[in-house]
């Protein structure tokens, strides 16, 4: 069995007000992937999306940083990270190995701005649509990074922050998967 784990931190805590923090862990063997992430001080009462970013050339992902704000407004968006850290690849919703990113079946955060979220999930079908999607690439997950997104729509953000839906896919925390040595 192999064992990963990433440490969250928050992102643009600075423009936000909130500071995200937590433990994401995942259990891999030959026929499942046990998921887990323990969240808290995120936004209450609203969806979180969550997702494993990587890059398919099989260069290791990096998790950003105010390095990243190309456009100087004080924010790290979407767009701007998937410059260091790859698109996303997982979604950490009801279905992950689907690789659907269905827009509602994230984790909502309780009135403390708190969540749990465990999944476990076949490994050979995620490792089947993983391939399929990503052009044959491996999932590596020493190689990832995870995000977490959203604010409430009342916080206010500059026009310049990029994305489609610039408040529910606003990144406010982030980890860097690392295998974790079980001796």
């Amino acid at each position: 069995m192999s064992k990963y784990e990433a440490i969250i931190t928050s992102l643009n805590e600075n423009k936000t007000g909130f500071t995200p923090q937590g433990k994401a862990s995942f259990e891999l063997n030959e026929q499942r992937l046990k998921i887990s992430l323990e969240i808290t001080g995120v936004p209450a009462k609203i969806m979180h999306r969550q997702d494993i970013h990587g890059l398919v050339n099989d260069r290791m992902a990096e998790p950003a940083s105010m390095t990243q704000d190309a456009n100087q407004d004080g924010i790290i968006d979407y767009v701007e990270i998937e410059h260091i850290s790859g698109q996303p690849l997982i979604p950490l919703d009801e279905a992950p190995q689907r690789l659907d990113f269905v827009a509602d079946s994230y984790p909502v955060a309780n009135e403390k701005g708190n969540y749990d979220y465990y999944k476990e999930v076949g490994i050979d079908e995620l490792v089947r649509n993983f391939k399929e999607a990503y052009d044959g690439a491996k999932l590596d997950l020493a190689k990832r990074i995870i995000y977490i997104y959203g604010v409430a729509e009342d916080v206010e953000l500059p026009d310049t922050v990029q994305g489609s839906n610039p408040h529910a896919m606003l990144p406010i925390a982030c980890g860097q998967i690392v295998e974790v040595d079980e001796g």
